[in-house]
Formats: structure tokens, sequence, C-alpha cells
């Protein structure tokens, strides 16, 4: 049985090809509900391939995409190796590597499933 951090590196074409996108209402029920701003710093948990990314970097809020599985990871940096906002980080949620208290929203999209 393949571990967590594993299971998608030979899936990156399919995942990306049938995982659904986000929708960018997402982005107005933030703001109204957090007062979520471009200004926030924003760490996408269990990024994958950059589908759940994708909302904040276009949005212009310097995103870190969190993301264990190398292949995945490597999608996620060529979709967003234009933007100067995306920064990938090669770690789990569990540990993410990244600066205590620095963060102004965690997202964590469909990656629960895999939580153990």
């Amino acid at each position: 049985m393949k571990k967590n951090v594993d299971r998608f590196t030979d899936r990156v074409v399919d995942y990306e090809k049938y995982r659904p996108s986000y929708p960018n209402q997402i982005l107005s029920l933030l703001t109204r509900e957090i007062g979520f701003n471009k200004d926030w710093l924003v760490a996408d948990i269990g990024s994958g391939t950059g589908i759940s990314t994708k909302l904040f970097v276009d949005n212009g809020n310097n995103t870190f995409g969190v993301e264990p599985n190398q292949a995945m990871r490597e999608a996620c940096i060529h979709h967003f190796k234009k933007n100067r906002n995306f920064i990938a980080v090669n770690a789990t949620a569990e540990d993410t590597k990244i600066d205590d208290h620095c963060i102004d929203l965690i997202f964590a999209g469909q990656f629960f499933s895999l939580v153990r």
C-alpha cells in the first residue's frame, strides 16, 4: 500500500484533468465573513497541482503551496513559475516548515481525506 505522500505520484495528469476547480465566490465569501484581502499571506495546505492555489495567486496574495508529493508540487511550480507571489514548500500539513504566526489564512481544500 502506498503512503499518502506517494499516492498521487503517477496520477498528476488525471488529477489536473478531472479535479474540479474552486469557484471564485470563495474569495468574496472570505472577504465578507472574515475581512480577507489581497494583503493577506495564504498557506494552501495540500496544494497538489495548484487547483485551489490558483484562487489566491490570481487574487494577488502571496501564497505558500504546501505539498509533500514531489510530482504534484512540481506540477504546481510549473503552473506558477511566472508568479512571484507563489512559494512552493516541500512539507506536510503536520509540519509545514512555515514560521509560526506569519500566515493570515490557512486554506485546506480537498486534502482532509488524506490526513491521519
